[in-house]
């Protein structure tokens, strides 16, 4: 049985302080789709379980982005998860916090 969750009416701006994204910020690639995940999760009310049931990833593998165990997960991966939320890839990344991410190179 799904679990009952609190309806969120925080817009997606105000979801960036709250997954500590903010504007302008750089970021790497993977705190991107850490980012991206999340707020998808938060628009569309689902939690990791009904995601991965979505779309056929594990629910440890996304649970391992999630939390950076998995620093590159593979497109193929990406692309199930967006199709998980009723997306394909390019509606994925587009999100401005793709903007702002930088080499992880030039992060140190």
């Amino acid at each position: 049985m799904a679990r009952k969750r609190k309806h969120n009416t925080n817009t997606i701006e105000d979801n960036k302080l709250i997954f500590g994204y903010k504007e302008g910020m750089k970021v790497t690639m993977n705190e991107a789709v850490v980012y991206r995940i999340k707020s998808l999760c938060e628009k569309f009310d689902m939690s990791v379980y009904e995601l991965s049931k979505r779309s056929g990833v594990t629910q440890s593998t996304i649970n391992e982005i999630l939390r950076g165990i998995t620093k590159n997960p593979r497109i193929a991966t990406l692309r199930k998860v967006a199709q998980g939320f009723g997306m394909d890839l390019t509606n994925f990344f587009d999100d401005p916090i793709f903007k702002y991410v930088i080499d992880e190179e030039d992060n140190n």
